[in-house]
C-alpha cells in the first residue's frame, strides 16, 4: 500500500470537499467562509425549505466549521465506501469509474443504454427526461443518491437515507475532471482498494490537518474540546502490533484451550511462553469466545480479529455462512466516541465478511457491534416525566442515576463504568415496548434505549480486551475531562493512556487477557507508583515488547516511546 501517496491524498480531498461544499451552500444564503446566514427568496430556496432549515439549526447547535467538517466528512465516507465496493466487485456495476477506461463510469453508461439495477428506487421518469436532454451531470447525481438509498438498507451505518441537508450540499460537477470522484479514482492506486486497511489509512491520513491544529492551539493553552477529541487522539496502529495484541490474547486463549490446533502456524507473532498459566477462561467452541476493542477506531483491531476468529471456525469445521454471522453476532464487539470512526469500524467488518461470504449484504444483513458512545440530551425534567410513564419497575431511580453518566459520554468514552443490575432484562423490556403515537416518548425512547445498549456493553466482561487507547495527559484535558479522571481514575490520571490500561482490565473477565499498545512511561515515572504497583500485584505480564520511538513510524516517525504489552488479569504464573 503506498501510505505516502495516501497521506498526500486524503487532507487534498478534505480540503476540495470543503471548497465545494461551501460554494454550494452560498447558493442558499449559507457562508460557511464568512459564517453568516442570508436570507434568500428564490424558487429553488423554497423548494429546499426544510432542508436548508434543518442545516442552520445544524449550524446553529454546533458551529459553521463543524457542521462543513461533518458535511465533508459524511461525503467522503460515501464515495470511498463506494470506491472500495466497486474495486472489491460488491456491486453489480461501477458507480464511480469505468472498468473499460471510458471516460462516463458504468453506472451512467448502462443507463444510458436502457441497463439499470431493477433493485434500486429511482425516478424513472425523471432520469429519462435528463439522459434525453443529456442532462448527464443531473442523471448521475439521481444515479448516486439512489445508489446510497439503496445501500442504505444493508448498511445504514454508512450510508444514511440521503433526504436532508446533506444531500443538499451534494458536490457538482461530479463529472468534470476536477471533481472529488474522479480525485479518489485517480488519487490512490486501484490495487491498493483491495485491503481493507485502507479505509483506516485514510481516516487516519484525512483528520491529520486538524490533529495538527488542535495540537497547535494547545501549545497556546487551548485546552482540547469535546469535538477535538477524535482528531487528538486516534491514531492508526501498524498492522505488526495488531498481530501481536490479538495474537497473544484471542490466539493464546483458544491455544491455552485446544493445544494440539494448528492456529499457531498462522501466528507469526505468537510468543510460547516457559510459565504454564493454572488458570485461563475455559473455552468450549469458538462461539464462546468475546473480544472487545473499547476504543475501536476506525476497526483496524476488530478486522484482524475476524480473519483469526475465521481460522477458528475452519479449524472447527464451521459453515462459512454461520461462522461470518457468529463472528458478528457473538464474538466481536466495538466502543468509540467518534460517530464517524465508528461507522468506518462498522463498514470495515462488513466489508471483511463480504470477503469470507460474498452474499452477505444481500442474505445476513447484520450491523456489526461497534456502538459510537452518545450523550445524553433528554433534560431531567422530560427524564423524571418519561420515567413516571414507562413505570418505576423499569426506569428505576437506579437507571436514572446511570444514565446521568452519560451527560458526557462523548467525552469520557468507554471510560464510563456503569453499575445497573439486571441491565440485560431492562435492554429486552424496552427494545420490545410499544409506546403508540406518542412522539415526545417516542423520540425519548430512542435515546433511553441507545444509552442503555451502550450500558450493556460497558458492563459485560469479555475473554479478551484489545485496543490502541487515546494519548492525552492532564495538561491536556478539558475541566469535565480532567474532574472525571482525578474522581475515577486517580491512580492513573496522569494520561488517558494509563487510565485505559485500569478500565480494560475491568473488561476483562477473570483470568482473561488485554493487549494494549500505550505510552512507556507508566514503566517507570513516580506519577504512575500506584498503578505499577496495582498490576503487579493483582495480574499477571505475560509478554511485553518494549517498542522504542519508532512503532508509529508509516504514520510520521517519532511519535511516541511505546510499548505493547498483553496482561493476564488476576493471573498467576
Amino acid at each position: 500500500m503506498n501510505k505516502t501517496k495516501l497521506k498526500s491524498f486524503a487532507p487534498q480531498a478534505r480540503n476540495r470537499l470543503r471548497e465545494q461544499i461551501a460554494a454550494q451552500a452560498l447558493r442558499y444564503g449559507i457562508d460557511f467562509i464568512g459564517e453568516k446566514i442570508e436570507e434568500i427568496d428564490s424558487v429553488e430556496v423554497r423548494a429546499k425549505a426544510p432542508q436548508i432549515e434543518e442545516l442552520k439549526a445544524r449550524i446553529h447547535a454546533t458551529s459553521f466549521d463543524e457542521t462543513l467538517e461533518e458535511i465533508a466528512y459524511t461525503w467522503f465516507n460515501r464515495f470511498i465506501a463506494l470506491r472500495f465496493m466497486e474495486v472489491n466487485g460488491y456491486l453489480k456495476t461501477r458507480p464511480l469509474s469505468s472498468s473499460g477506461g471510458y471516460t462516463l463510469p458504468d453506472i451512467l453508461s448502462e443507463a444510458q443504454s436502457g441497463t439499470l439495477d431493477q433493485g434500486m428506487e429511482i425516478d424513472h421518469e425523471r432520469l429519462l427526461a435528463y439522459l434525453s436532454e443529456n442532462r448527464l451531470e443531473e442523471a448521475y447525481k439521481l444515479l448516486l443518491v439512489s445508489l446510497f438509498n439503496q445501500l442504505h438498507t444493508s448498511m445504514p451505518y454508512m450510508f444514511e437515507q440521503i433526504d436532508d441537508y446533506t444531500e443538499l450540499l451534494m458536490p457538482e460537477g461530479l463529472l468534470s475532471e476536477h471533481s472529488i470522484t474522479r480525485m479518489i479514482v485517480e488519487g490512490v492506486d486501484e490495487e491498493d482498494w483491495k485491503d481493507v486497511q485502507i479505509i483506516g489509512w485514510l481516516y487516519q491520513f484525512y483528520i491529520s490537518e486538524k490533529k495538527d491544529d488542535v495540537f497547535a492551539k494547545l501549545k497556546k493553552n487551548q485546552k482540547i474540546t469535546e469535538a477535538n477529541i477524535p482528531a487528538a487522539t486516534q491514531l492508526f496502529t501498524p498492522h505488526w502490533i495488531v498481530r501481536y495484541m490479538v495474537e497473544n490474547t484471542l490466539g493464546k486463549v483458544w491455544m491455552l484451550n485446544n493445544p494440539d490446533s494448528t492456529l499457531k502456524e498462522h501466528m507469526p507473532y505468537y510468543i510460547e511462553t516457559d510459565d504454564e498459566l493454572e488458570d485461563y477462561p475455559v473455552v468450549r467452541s469458538p462461539e464462546e469466545l468475546t473480544f472487545i476493542d473499547p476504543c475501536a477506531g476506525s476497526g483496524h483491531t476488530l478486522v484482524y480479529a475476524f480473519d483469526l476468529l475465521m481460522k477458528i471456525y475452519e479449524e472447527r469445521m464451521y459453515d462459512t455462512r454461520d461462522a461470518v454471522e457468529h463472528i458478528l453476532t457473538k464474538n466481536l464487539f466495538g466502543l468509540e466516541i467518534d460517530d464517524r470512526a465508528a461507522a468506518l469500524a462498522n463498514y470495515a467488518l462488513a466489508m471483511r465478511a463480504m470477503h469470507y461470504y460474498p452474499r452477505f449484504l444481500r442474505r445476513l444483513k447484520l450491523t456489526p457491534n461497534v456502538l459510537a458512545m452518545q450523550n445524553l440530551t433528554v433534560s431531567e425534567e422530560d427524564l423524571r416525566e418519561y420515567a413516571q410513564e414507562m413505570g418505576s419497575s423499569l426506569i428505576t431511580a437506579e437507571l436514572i442515576e446511570n444514565l446521568e453518566l452519560f451527560r458526557d459520554a462523548k467525552t469520557f468514552g468507554s471510560l464510563i463504568v456503569p453499575t445497573v443490575a439486571n441491565v440485560d432484562d431492562i435492554l429486552q423490556s424496552l427494545e420490545q415496548k410499544d409506546l403508540g403515537s406518542n412522539l415526545f416518548l417516542q423520540e425519548t425512547h430512542r435515546e433511553v434505549l441507545q444509552i442503555v445498549r451502550l450500558m450493556h456493553y460497558l458492563q459485560k466482561e469479555y475473554t479478551v480486551t484489545v485496543t490502541n487507547p487515546p494519548y492525552m495527559g492532564s495538561k491536556g484535558m478539558n475541566k469535565t475531562l480532567s474532574t472525571f479522571v482525578k474522581k475515577h481514575y486517580p491512580d492513573s490520571k496522569s494520561d488517558l493512556f494509563a487510565c485505559f490500561m485500569e478500565r480494560c482490565l475491568t473488561f476483562t473477565e477473570k483470568y482473561g487477557f488485554m493487549g494494549m499498545i500505550n505510552q512507556h512511561s507508566w514503566m517507570f515515572l513516580s506519577s504512575y507508583e500506584k498503578l505499577r504497583k496495582k498490576i503487579i500485584k493483582q495480574h499477571y505480564i505475560d509478554t511485553l515488547v518494549h517498542l522504542g520511538p519508532r512503532a508509529f513510524e508509516e504514520i510520521g516517525g517519532e511519535v511516541v516511546q511505546s510499548v505493547a504489552f498483553v496482561l493476564q488479569k488476576d493471573g498467576v504464573a
